[in-house]
């Protein structure tokens, strides 16, 4: 039996790590092809979702610090994506909501294994609630996007259909993903929408 569980460990880490491999190529094909910032914002996005989670948002701070904007939302299923362009997140949510504030401060991903739909007024800011509910988020991670000290944004990936929680190697690749995204909305070629 110990056996038999090893090899299932073994099996699942194998998969992941796969996973893991293909998200790092196609993020960063997309973000060496894409110049235009709202369309690598979007390509990235969605190259995220399929990868590592069900859905993905890309938000970045306002330059008051006060707000994150959204720059991309996407989602692994076309239906589900359809639906969510239908019924968006809000457009902008305040940067000092506890959970938000929390990654941006500890320059580390955060991650939430088992989201409980009761808990959403608790864990998440008011404006991102009724989203919540309707994306159905069961597993959440968030990563600050930040260029040596100053915070740029966040990345934040909800799992609606997988059963299988975010795990600590989930939040390696998602620190390591956000750092390059970090410094494409760092650099001169692709700047952050207003």
């Amino acid at each position: 039996i110990a056996g038999m569980l090893d090899h299932a460990r073994l099996r699942r880490e194998v998969a992941s790590s796969d996973a893991h491999a293909v998200a790092r190529f196609k993020v960063g094909q997309a973000i060496d092809k894409e110049a235009d910032a709202p369309v690598m914002f979007q390509a990235v996005s969605q190259r995220i979702a399929e990868a590592l989670g069900d859905g993905c948002i890309v938000r970045l701070l306002d330059p008051a610090g006060e707000v994150l904007r959204i720059a991309a939302v996407a989602h692994a299923d076309p239906a589900r994506r359809e639906k969510l362009r239908q019924t968006p997140p809000a457009p902008t949510v305040p940067a000092d909501a506890w959970l938000y504030q929390q990654a941006l401060r500890n320059h580390a991903p955060i991650v939430l294994p088992h989201v409980d739909p009761r808990q959403y007024d608790r864990i998440l800011p008011r404006p991102s609630v009724a989203f919540a509910r309707l994306a159905g988020f069961r597993s959440l991670a968030l990563a600050p996007l930040r260029r040596q000290s100053r915070p740029l944004g966040l990345l934040v990936l909800w799992r609606d259909r997988s059963p299988q929680p975010y795990t600590r190697e989930d939040l390696v690749q998602l620190q390591e993903l956000a750092g390059w995204i970090s410094l494409a909305v760092d650099s001169g070629t692709s700047p952050a929408p207003a």
